[in-house]
């Protein structure tokens, strides 16, 4: 069954996004089981969860196991409680200025707080407007990520400073780890992290640290050996079916829950010794004839433009090369072995073929394939290629 909630209309593009409800379901529970009992779960869904739609997963989400949700923005957050979801607490874990604050307050929408410019606008809002019940906040503490929060050095005496501020209450602490998978360099985060947190005399509800890579290669007893027990994790690119881990212990069993299909809207035979697209680079030659598919697609609806002639896709079980400079709106594929290919025919850019027995390379796959060899370590990365699918997309979610 195939629902268009979120679309005013059947959608009328031949490009599209499958979002499998049933995988996301799947991943929630697998995590649940891997994470201990005591942790509670929150799930990260900033940037439209990932570009797999916030709003349209949220039901399955808190129907599978999450407790809480984290989003970049209180943008984000809005969207969520005027989307119906009241009660689900939320917090900001990026940057909310000053002047939103009373948006936040007003919709029970909890923050994170790491400067004094915040705490100010606080005292100042709730002297003001006394909320009913204490405002809720999350400390940020800068542990080593060295992007957001107040330095480890500083954080205990400025908590105390946010615990003593009338009608606040700091109900969480948290920092974020820069290399999840790196032990010694998370157990120094965890150290500093544990040494702000065992100084406070009253602790806040809630203590988190760990990330999906976090939560995944370092087991809790390592962050306990550290003195720092955390009784949150806060997972989001393993919601969606990847780790972002290059591990090699054990991990949970999970599906990818986007995939990226297009249909075939026009076939032409390419003579031999000519070149595909704009630039017509000799890397898209070849000196026989081919016969080449286009797809509906392109850079603008966030297939990157750097993946030209490094890309495979998939149909009618078989895996062929993408040819060409990919263009803003359309794309090339090489279906020259491909038999009976079909105007209309299912190509598979990116999950599962269903029509196949083969998968189609997954996002982690895409991402060996746009390393450059000017700077591989600012390839592209399975998160910035779901985030990029969401501009013109339609998504058809399914259970």
């Amino acid at each position: 069954m195939k629902l268009t909630r979120s679309l005013p209309v059947q959608p009328r593009r031949d490009a599209w996004v499958d979002i499998n409800l049933d995988a996301l379901e799947h991943n929630v529970r697998a995590l649940r089981s891997t994470v201990p009992s005591s942790q509670a779960i929150m799930a990260i869904i900033k940037a439209d969860a990932y570009g797999h739609g916030a709003v349209m997963c949220l039901p399955t989400l808190l129907g599978s196991g999450v407790d809480q949700l984290g989003v970049a923005s209180l943008d984000e957050a809005l969207q969520i409680r005027q989307s119906g979801f009241t009660d689900v607490p939320i917090l900001v874990v990026g940057p909310a200025p000053p002047w939103a604050l009373a948006e936040a307050v007003a919709n029970h929408i909890a923050i994170a707080v790491y400067q004094q410019e915040q705490l100010t606008a606080l005292q100042e809002l709730l002297t003001k407007q006394p909320p009913i019940q204490p405002y809720a906040i999350h400390i940020k503490v800068d542990t080593g990520m060295n992007r957001l929060g107040v330095p480890w050095q500083q954080a205990t005496e400025f908590i105390q400073q946010a615990q003593a501020i009338a009608g606040l209450e700091v109900l969480g602490i948290f920092s974020h780890l820069a290399c999840g998978d790196d032990v010694a360099f998370s157990a120094l985060q965890a150290q500093r992290f544990a040494d702000v947190v065992n100084a406070l005399p009253i602790k806040p509800r809630w203590i988190h640290l760990a990330n999906t890579p976090g939560s995944l290669a370092i087991p809790p007893a390592q962050w306990e050996s550290l003195g720092l027990h955390t009784n949150m994790a806060r997972l989001g690119i393993s919601l969606w079916g990847y780790t972002g881990l290059e591990y090699s212990g054990s991990l949970p069993l999970l599906k990818p829950v986007m995939a990226l299909r297009a249909r075939v809207v026009q076939l032409h035979t390419v003579p031999a010794h000519e070149g595909i697209s704009y630039g017509q680079h000799l890397v898209s030659k070849a000196d026989k004839a081919r016969l080449i598919a286009t797809l509906p697609l392109g850079y603008a609806d966030g297939v990157p433009r750097g993946l030209s002639n490094r890309m495979h896709v998939s149909v009618r079980n078989q895996v062929i090369p993408q040819v060409g400079t990919i263009t803003m709106d359309q794309l090339m594929v090489d279906v020259t072995n491909v038999p009976d290919v079909q105007v209309g025919d299912t190509v598979t850019l990116l999950g599962s073929d269903v029509a196949a027995t083969k998968d189609a390379p997954p996002a982690t796959t895409l991402t060996d394939w746009s390393q450059t060899q000017s700077n591989p370590d600012y390839s592209v990365i399975e998160y910035e290629l779901m985030c990029a699918l969401r501009v013109r997309l339609p998504r058809l979610y399914s259970r």
